[in-house]
């Protein structure tokens, strides 16, 4: 690396960053945990606490993703803990969702729900679209898992909403094969597979991996009889 024969640690410590992020979104969280490790030791040596909040929060994710809650909860916890410092709302909301999202992994749905509510506040405190829309999706998926449509459907039409009014096409996928669920619960598997169909159709338009797991869905339901095949 170009940077660290030069002696440039701040640019080394940003190219790690970086690399870590091609890593963790190839999939390759192993490297990716060790650039965002390496990137975090020489911005503790050398200063700069929002590039270490954001590292923490990106190990934070990368432990999440491997299944490692407990260690994901405590890097974010580091990130809240720093971004609360340097008063920084938006990245406040947006490792709250995180932390959420860590909990509803962990299936603890009542600190779930709280990080949730606590992002979302802040999110419309500060006006944050994107992030009352991560906060009301995750807490639809939570009532939903529970068992409570009603309350799911009432937090997925407004994150749809809202998704819809900024113009952000994978949440509103990822919102709508949420109301597809949710329908396909209430005994609607005719309805529950239209939604199906619009969120494919925008996964395959953006590419994305969650187009299979869409479709998977949609045709295994039997809308004639109201029930999935097997």
């Amino acid at each position: 690396m170009i940077y660290r024969e030069v002696g440039d640690r701040r640019g080394e410590a940003k190219t790690l960053n970086n690399l870590g992020r091609t890593h963790q979104h190839s999939g390759r969280h192993a490297e990716a945990l060790g650039a965002y490790s390496e990137s975090l030791e020489i911005f503790r040596e050398i200063g700069g606490a929002q590039n270490e909040a954001i590292l923490e929060h990106n190990i934070g994710n990368v432990h999440h993703s491997n299944g490692s809650f407990e260690e994901g909860l405590a890097a974010c916890r580091r990130a809240l803990a720093i971004y609360r410092s340097l008063g920084d709302l938006p990245d406040e909301a947006d490792v709250l969702n995180d932390l959420g999202a860590i909990y509803k992994s962990a299936a603890c749905y009542d600190e779930a729900l709280n990080h949730h509510e606590k992002a979302r506040l802040i999110a419309e405190e500060i006006g944050n679209l994107s992030q009352q829309v991560v906060a009301h999706r995750n807490t639809a998926d939570i009532h939903r898992c529970s068992g409570q449509q009603d309350e799911a459907f009432d937090h997925y039409h407004t994150a749809l909403r809202l998704a819809r009014e900024i113009g952000d096409p994978y949440e509103e996928g990822k919102i709508l094969e949420g109301i597809a669920e949710s329908t396909l619960s209430t005994q609607r598997p005719a309805a529950a597979r239209i939604m199906f169909r619009q969120a494919l159709d925008i996964f395959e338009q953006l590419g994305v991996p969650e187009a299979e797991s869409a479709r998977s869905r949609m045709e295994t339901i039997n809308p004639a009889v109201g029930l999935r095949i097997s």
